[in-house]
């Protein structure tokens, strides 16, 4: 949604971020012509069902990206069993800054987020499309950065304990240019 700043002293990469995660849960299937009065979509708190354990690796604060039990997150219910999750976050991420051809440098940040508690059998982060897009409606202009590539790719690590299970992980790197004159 916005871009806030590139702090190269601290090396801290501030953005307000909204993200779309959707899954499926056969226990939320119904069949909405012969049940519910045609209900075929329901907004329910995120508190009430199974919302993934995602984490930003890389924030300097708060990693969990689901809010600490303020019940203002809501999830969307489909009959056909898919649930979808809108989490919007302020995040700080470091982000190792190079100023060696400032005031014209491009610099390249990475938010990684991973999934600690699920292995890939139950659960696999991955990428619709691009996996990124830059909203029209909602994303603010940054006065000394511009926006060149936003980029997503998935992963999977395997377990350091047993190696015998894998977990994916998420990485959206982000790359700006800084103009000293905008």
């Amino acid at each position: 949604m916005a871009l806030q700043g590139l702090e190269d002293k601290s090396q801290v990469l501030t953005a307000s971020v909204f993200w779309n995660f959707t899954w499926k849960d056969e226990i939320f299937r119904w069949d909405h012509y012969l049940e519910y009065k045609n209900i075929s979509r329901l907004t329910v708190k995120a508190s009430d069902v199974w919302v993934p354990e995602i984490y930003i690796v890389n924030s300097i604060k708060d990693m969990p990206i689901r809010s600490n039990g303020d019940n203002k997150e809501y999830v969307i219910v489909k009959s056909n069993g898919y649930v979808t999750w809108f989490p919007a976050k302020e995040l700080q991420t470091s982000c190792s800054v190079d100023v060696s051809k400032y005031p014209f440098d491009t610099q390249a940040c990475s938010i990684i987020m991973e999934s600690w508690y699920h292995d890939n059998k139950s659960f696999f982060l991955h990428t619709i499309g691009s996996g990124i897009d830059l909203s029209g409606v909602h994303f603010v202009e940054n006065g000394e950065w511009d926006i060149l590539n936003l980029s997503a790719y998935p992963y999977q690590n395997r377990d350091y304990a047993d190696n015998a299970s894998a977990y994916s992980f998420y990485n959206r790197r982000s790359s700006g240019i800084f103009y000293k004159y905008k």
